[in-house]
C-alpha cells in the first residue's frame, strides 16, 4: 500500500513539476503581445512566454509579412486580435480570433488590416439580387465591396469607402479588393478619394 501511495505520488510531482517539450516545430516566430507563433507541418499555434501552447495548432491563422522582422512572415496578434481566414468556393473571408483562441469576429470580410487604436478596417461585401436570366436559367446578383471600420466586438463603426462592384469568381478576383483606409490614431481615419489619387482625413465622433 505505502509502495502504491509513493508511486501515485511521484506521477502527480511529475506531472506537476516537468512542462511537455513541445518537439517538431518547423518554425518558431518572437513574441509579439507575449505570444509566439510556431509552426509544425503547416499547421500553427500559440505559445506563451512560460512555453505552454495556449493555443493548439490550426490552420485558419493568415500568415503576415512583419515589418521589423525583415522579410519574415508569421501569424501575430495586434491589440489582442489575430487574423483568420475561411475559404468559400475558392474565396477567402477574414475575421479575427483573441488571445484564447476564440473566434470573436465571424471570418465574413473578403479582406482586412489587423487591428490599430482598437479599430480595424475590413472590406465589406454586399450582395443584391437583380432579378433571373430566362436564357441561362439562373439568378443574376451583384456584389460589392466597401470599407468599414468595426471594433473588437465587430460593431460597425464607420463606413467610409462608397461601394465598388466585385466579381466574386476566382477566376476573375485574381487579386483580393485592396483596403485602401488607414487608422492614423484613435480620432482619425486616411480615406482615399473614389476618382483621384487625394485623401481626405476623417475626424472620428
Amino acid at each position: 500500500m505505502r509502495t502504491t501511495v509513493f508511486t501515485f505520488g511521484l506521477i502527480i510531482l511529475s506531472c506537476l513539476g516537468f512542462a511537455q517539450d513541445i518537439k517538431d516545430l518547423n518554425f518558431i516566430a518572437p513574441f509579439k503581445e507575449g505570444l509566439a507563433a510556431v509552426q509544425r507541418d503547416g499547421d500553427w499555434g500559440f505559445i506563451d512566454e512560460s512555453g505552454a501552447l495556449v493555443i493548439d495548432f490550426r490552420k485558419d491563422v493568415v500568415i503576415l509579412p512583419v515589418e521589423e522582422e525583415g522579410k519574415s512572415k508569421f501569424p501575430y496578434f495586434k491589440e489582442g486580435m489575430c487574423l483568420i481566414q475561411k475559404t468559400v468556393k475558392d474565396i477567402p473571408f477574414y475575421g479575427f480570433m483573441d488571445t484564447s483562441g476564440t473566434i470573436v469576429i465571424d471570418p465574413v470580410y473578403i479582406n482586412a488590416t489587423n487591428f490599430k487604436d482598437g479599430m480595424a478596417i475590413v472590406g465589406e461585401l454586399t450582395k443584391e439580387s437583380l432579378g433571373r436570366n430566362d436564357l441561362l436559367d439562373k439568378r443574376v446578383v451583384n456584389y460589392s465591396f466597401s470599407e468599414i471600420a468595426i471594433d473588437k466586438s465587430g460593431k460597425l463603426l464607420y463606413f467610409l469607402t462608397d461601394p465598388q462592384h466585385v466579381t466574386l469568381d476566382k477566376k476573375y478576383l485574381r487579386k483580393l479588393p485592396k483596403i485602401k483606409s488607414t487608422v492614423l490614431n484613435e480620432k482619425l481615419i486616411a480615406v482615399p478619394s473614389k476618382t483621384t489619387k487625394n485623401w481626405t482625413v476623417m475626424r472620428l465622433h
